[in-house]
C-alpha cells in the first residue's frame, strides 16, 4: 500500500488480493470502517488521476455516491462514536503541535486555491451537482463535529437515495429536483449553498484525507480545518 501511494510502484495482483483480504477483515471491526475508507481514498485518487474522467462521467457520480454512503456508515457507527467521545488523543505524537498546525494551514490554503480556480464545467450530468452538495455537507460535519447521529446520517442517506432514484427514472432539471425533494420530506437538513465553483470528486477525496490525517494521524480529534468552508 505504501509503495503504491508514496513510491508509485504498481500493485501486483497478489498485492491487490492481500489488500482486499485485509480490508475485509478490518471492515468487520466497526471502529476500522473510517480507516479503511481513508486507505481506499488514497488508491482511488491515483485511479482518478490516471483515468482523467470528467466529473460529469457517470462512473464518478457512482463512485461519489458509494463514498458518501460509506462515510455516513463510518461516522455514525455507535462503536466509533463511543471511542471518539472517550479518547480525544488516539496516538502519541512526537511532532510539535505548532508545526503540525502550520503545515496543515499551508496545505489547506493550497487546496482552497485549487478549488477556487476550478469553475463549474458544462455538466451533462446534473445528478453529480446535487450529490456533490450532499457530500459537501457530510464532509463539513465530519470536519467540525467528528461524527453524525444515526438519525442525521439516515436523512443524508435518504437524500442520496431520492436523488439517485429520480435521476434514474426521470430526466429533470435542477429546479424540478428541488421541489421533488421537498415533496419527499427528507430534507430538513439545510441544503448546501450554490457557489461559483463545484469541487471535483478528487478534490472531495483530498478534503476527506486532509481532515482525516489532521484528526487521526498528526493532530487530535478536536483538530479541524477552519478555512475549508464546505457548507
Amino acid at each position: 500500500m505504501k509503495s503504491s501511494v508514496i513510491l508509485k510502484i504498481p500493485m501486483t495482483s497478489n498485492d491487490k488480493s492481500l489488500f482486499e483480504t485485509t480490508e475485509i477483515q478490518l471492515v468487520s471491526y466497526p471502529c476500522s470502517k473510517l480507516h479503511v475508507l481513508y486507505l481506499n481514498c488514497r488508491i482511488l485518487v491515483d485511479i482518478l488521476n490516471s483515468q482523467q474522467l470528467r466529473d460529469s462521467d457517470p462512473n464518478n457520480t457512482s463512485r461519489m455516491i458509494d463514498f458518501a454512503n460509506n462515510l455516513l456508515l463510518a461516522i455514525s457507527d455507535p462503536d466509533y462514536i463511543s471511542k471518539i467521545q472517550t479518547e480525544e488523543k488516539l496516538f502519541t505524537s512526537l511532532i510539535n503541535d505548532d508545526f503540525i498546525k502550520n503545515v496543515f494551514a499551508d496545505n489547506e490554503n493550497i487546496l482552497i486555491i485549487d478549488i477556487q480556480k476550478r469553475y463549474l464545467e458544462e455538466f451533462d450530468n446534473a445528478e453529480y451537482e446535487f450529490q456533490a452538495r450532499i457530500l459537501a455537507w457530510i464532509l463539513h460535519s465530519f470536519n467540525h463535529i467528528n461524527y453524525l447521529h444515526k438519525s442525521t446520517a439516515d436523512k443524508y442517506s435518504d437524500c442520496i437515495d431520492v436523488i439517485s432514484k429520480m435521476f434514474s427514472n426521470f430526466h429533470i432539471n435542477s429546479e424540478g429536483l428541488g421541489s421533488d425533494l421537498d415533496s419527499h420530506n427528507t430534507t430538513n437538513i439545510s441544503a448546501p449553498k450554490y457557489r461559483d465553483f463545484l469541487l471535483s470528486f478528487e478534490q472531495f477525496l483530498r478534503c476527506f484525507m486532509m481532515i482525516y490525517e489532521y484528526k487521526f494521524i498528526f493532530g487530535d480529534i478536536n483538530s479541524k480545518l477552519d478555512k475549508l468552508n464546505l457548507s
